[in-house]
């Protein structure tokens, strides 16, 4: 009875060892298998979002480098039409009449014959008036002309004062594209004579004003 005993005891130990062994093993196992989840799942997700930093840092930069030529663009395009701007204004500048004369132009003309002329001057600021006239420019007296018109402008011009504050005496040939005009400014009765010639395309401008007595 004693050797039956011992011998299931003995049977008993070493199913429980096997057991535990097995037990050992398949704890082993799943240990395993969540350490190699765990760093499938880190280094995957790493690598994923430095990949997708990789890809986005490069749109970026050529983002950047699109709004930069974009605006390198607009800012030329801006520059340009200034240019043209600043063009225009001297073009409409050189076509205005300036509305007044600066003194220190004007040159006084001694040694007059006439002896009803006051003062003798002419002024080195005085320029064509403009016209819109086309070429070739046929002088015409006739007081509904747009050519006349544009003799009484300058003669206003030259004598810095309004055209119509003057009362138009006589205006009529001096010679080839030349003309000559009598005015009377209607405050003060004073009379000028003021000679006038044309500039071709540019249209009529004063060249000399005599001050009458």
């Amino acid at each position: 009875m004693t050797q039956i005993g011992d011998g299931s005891r003995l049977q008993n130990k070493r199913q429980k060892r096997r057991k535990g062994i097995l037990l050992n093993v398949c704890i082993g196992i799943v240990l395993l298998a969540a350490v190699t989840v765990a760093y499938q799942v880190f280094f995957t997700s790493s690598g994923e979002k430095a990949a997708m930093q990789k890809k986005t840092e490069p749109k970026k930069e050529a983002n950047k480098e699109s709004s930069k030529k974009k605006e390198e663009s607009a800012n030329k395009k801006e520059d340009t039409s200034k240019t043209e701007d600043v063009k225009k204004q001297d073009e409409a500048k050189e076509n205005t009449v300036p509305a007044t004369k600066t003194e220190n132009e004007k040159v006084t003309i001694e040694g007059q014959q006439d002896q009803n002329v006051a003062e003798t001057y002419t002024n080195r600021s005085w320029k064509p008036i403009g016209t819109s006239q086309s070429e070739p420019h046929t002088t015409k007296f006739d007081s509904s002309s747009q050519d006349w018109k544009e003799m009484t402008q300058s003669i206003s011009y030259a004598l810095n004062i309004p055209a119509d504050t003057l009362t138009i005496l006589f205006l009529g040939n001096n010679g080839p594209n030349k003309a000559i005009g009598t005015v009377q400014a209607k405050d003060t009765k004073q009379k000028y004579k003021v000679y006038i010639e044309w500039a071709e395309s540019k249209g009529w401008q004063p060249t000399l004003v005599q001050r009458m007595k």
